[in-house]
C-alpha cells in the first residue's frame, strides 16, 4: 500500500487515484453506473475499516476523498447518481459518528458570496438548453465549476465562452497543455485570484507539469521570464506595452514562435478578464479546491446603500428615465471630454490583496536584467501623460481577428463566437420591468465603452455623452463597472450590492460586458506593441 503522510495520519494514494479514474468515468454514460458502484463499494470498505480496526488510514483517506466525493453529489447533473452518491456520503460520516469517529463533512460555501443561492439557476433545472450546457461541461471539465453555474444565467453566452476557455487552455493551438496552464497562474496571480490559480495548478499537475517551477522562482526557465513583464503590464498598464517587450521572446534557443507568442498573450489577456469575472460575482471555489487561504467574502465589505435613501432614488430615477428614453429611441448629440478619464473610482482607491503568495511566486526577483519595468498594482490611464488608443467599432473584425487567425485559426473563430455573443446578448428588459420591452443596444453599449474608455481606448464614431445619458444618476452602476475593470482583487461586496435597481442575472450581464471588453483592449495593446501591421496607424 503506497501512503502519503497526512498530518497525523496517512492516505492511501493508490485508493485516492482509483477514486479519482472512477469519477472521471462518470462522463462516460456507458460507465457511468459501474463507476458509481465502485465507488460506492469503496466507501463502503472504508468505513468497515474504520469501525472494525480504528484504522487511522481509512480516517485519513476518507476524509481526503469527501470534498471531491460531496463536489459530485452536488453538482453531478445525472439526479439518480447526485443523490445515490450524497446518501451514501451521509451514511459513511453518521456510521463513523456511531463509533466516536470524527470524519469532518467539508462546509460547503456555495457558489457566491454575492449572489444569493436561491437566484442561482439549479443544476436540477427545467431550463433544457441550460442543462445541456451543464451536461457538456461535466463531461468535458468533469465538473460544473462555480463559474460554470453563474455564467448559466445566460446560457447563450456560456455556450460561446466554454468552446473558446476549453479550446484555448486545452488541445488547440501551439502551445504545451502544461505551459497554457503556467501561464495561466502567472496571469491570475497578478490579482492573487485563488479560484483560478488553484483550477489550473490542478490542470499543470495532471498534465505533469514541472512542481520545481511552483516553488522556487529560480526553477523557471529563462524563456518564460520575458512574459513576467509583458503579465505584469498587461494586467495593471497595457498602454506602456511596446515592441520592446516582446522581441526577447523572439531571441535565443529557446525563442517563442510566432504562433506560441499569439496563444500567450491570449491566454494571459484571457484569465486578467476572467479575474474580473470571479471578484465581480464573488465566486467560492468548488469543494475540492478550497484551501485553508484567505476567503474571497473577507474582503471589505464597504457602505451599503440605504434601500430608502438619496443613491437608491437616484438609481430608481435612472431606470424611469432610462426606460422611457429607450421607448422613444431619442438621440442626444455630444462628444467626450479627453479629461474624462476615469469616472467613478479612482487608482487611489485602490487596495490590493495583502496576501500576495501568488504575486510571490511571479515576482520581480525572477525578472531578465533587460527591462526594470514592473508594476503591482493597477494604474489609472492618464489622458495627460499618454495618448487615447483611437480605434473603430469593427476593429475585431477588420484587424484583430484576423491577425488571431493567422497565428491561431481555431481559435479566432471561438473567440469571434464569444464577441459575438456578448455584443448581441440581450433580453430586452431592465430592472424588475420586465413587462417593458426595450432595445437596451445603447445601455450596453455606453457599459461596454466605458470600460473600454476607462482603459485609455476611445472608440471613434461612438458618441460619448450617450455615457453619461444612459448611464446618469447611477453612480454605483459606473464604479461597479470601473473596479470590476481595473481592480477587481479590491472591490468591497457592497460595491456589487449597492446596484440596487438591477437583478442579480443582469448584473452578471454587467459583469460579462466588463470582462469581454477587458479582454478586447487588452488584445489591442498587445498586438498593437507586437508591431503587426494593422495597428501602424495607432495615434
Amino acid at each position: 500500500m503506497s501512503t502519503h503522510d497526512n498530518s497525523d495520519s496517512t492516505v492511501d494514494l493508490n485508493l485516492v487515484q482509483d477514486v479519482a479514474a472512477l469519477i472521471r468515468a462518470f462522463t462516460v454514460p456507458a460507465d457511468r453506473d459501474q463507476a458509481l458502484a465502485d465507488v460506492e463499494a469503496i466507501i463502503t470498505q472504508l468505513v468497515d475499516d474504520v469501525t472494525q480496526s480504528s484504522s487511522p488510514v481509512a480516517v485519513s483517506t476518507l476524509t481526503a476523498l469527501l470534498p471531491e466525493l460531496l463536489r459530485n453529489a452536488t453538482t453531478w447533473p445525472y439526479t439518480e447518481g447526485r443523490e445515490r452518491l450524497h446518501a451514501k456520503i451521509t451514511w459513511a460520516v453518521d456510521k463513523c459518528g456511531k463509533h466516536d469517529v470524527a470524519v469532518a463533512m467539508p462546509a460547503d460555501r456555495g457558489v457566491s458570496y454575492l449572489i444569493p443561492a436561491a437566484e442561482i439557476v439549479p443544476i436540477a433545472t427545467d431550463d433544457e438548453e441550460v442543462a445541456s450546457e451543464f451536461e457538456h461541461a461535466f463531461a468535458s471539465d468533469g465538473r460544473i465549476s462555480n463559474m460554470t453555474r453563474i455564467m448559466a444565467f445566460h446560457p447563450q453566452f456560456l455556450k460561446g465562452f466554454r468552446e473558446f476557455h476549453n479550446s484555448l487552455l486545452g488541445t488547440i493551438g501551439p502551445l504545451p497543455e502544461d505551459v497554457r496552464h503556467f501561464l495561466a497562474m502567472m496571469a491570475a496571480s497578478r490579482y492573487n485570484c485563488d479560484y483560478l490559480v488553484n483550477v489550473h495548478l490542478l490542470h499543470f499537475k495532471e498534465c505533469d507539469g514541472c512542481e520545481e517551477w511552483l516553488t522556487d522562482p529560480s526553477a523557471i526557465p529563462e524563456r518564460f521570464k520575458p512574459w513576467l513583464v509583458i503579465n505584469s503590464l498587461l494586467a495593471y498598464a497595457p498602454w506602456q506595452l511596446n515592441q520592446g517587450h516582446f522581441k526577447p521572446l523572439e531571441k535565443g534557443p529557446d525563442r517563442w514562435s510566432p504562433p506560441e507568442i499569439v496563444h500567450g498573450v491570449l491566454i494571459l489577456a484571457h484569465l486578467h478578464a476572467l479575474a474580473s469575472f470571479v471578484f465581480g460575482v464573488g465566486l467560492h471555489p468548488e469543494l475540492d479546491l478550497q484551501t485553508d487561504a484567505p476567503t474571497l467574502d473577507t474582503h471589505p465589505t464597504g457602505k451599503v446603500l440605504d434601500p430608502e435613501g438619496e443613491m437608491d432614488a437616484r438609481q430608481r430615477q435612472w431606470l424611469e428615465s432610462t426606460i422611457q428614453r429607450l421607448k422613444a429611441e431619442d438621440s442626444v448629440e455630444g462628444s467626450a471630454s479627453q479629461d474624462d478619464e476615469a469616472g467613478e473610482g479612482s487608482a487611489t482607491d485602490y487596495q490590493p490583496d495583502e496576501d500576495n503568495r501568488w504575486r510571490q511566486l511571479f515576482n520581480a526577483s525572477s525578472l531578465p536584467s533587460w527591462d526594470p519595468v514592473w508594476l503591482e498594482t493597477h494604474q489609472d490611464f492618464n489622458v495627460h501623460e499618454y495618448k487615447l488608443f483611437r480605434t473603430t467599432d469593427t476593429i475585431w473584425t477588420d484587424h484583430l481577428y484576423n491577425e488571431v487567425r493567422k497565428n491561431c485559426s481555431e481559435l479566432a473563430s471561438k473567440l469571434d463566437a464569444e464577441f459575438a455573443s456578448i455584443r448581441n446578448l440581450t433580453y430586452a428588459f431592465i430592472g424588475q420591468r420586465t413587462s417593458e420591452r426595450v432595445d437596451t443596444r445603447r445601455v450596453r453599449w455606453a457599459i461596454w465603452n466605458y470600460c473600454l474608455r476607462v482603459r485609455g481606448i476611445e472608440v471613434e464614431g461612438f458618441d460619448y455623452q450617450n455615457i453619461n445619458t444612459m448611464l446618469e444618476n447611477n453612480v454605483p452602476l459606473k464604479r461597479y463597472c470601473k473596479e470590476v475593470t481595473c481592480y477587481p482583487d479590491a472591490m468591497a461586496s457592497s460595491t456589487y450590492h449597492n446596484v440596487t435597481v438591477m437583478q442579480d442575472s443582469e448584473k452578471v450581464h454587467v459583469t460579462l460586458l466588463a470582462m469581454d471588453a477587458r479582454k478586447h483592449s487588452s488584445l489591442l495593446y498587445a498586438f498593437a506593441a507586437m508591431g503587426f501591421p494593422s495597428f501602424s496607424n495607432r495615434s
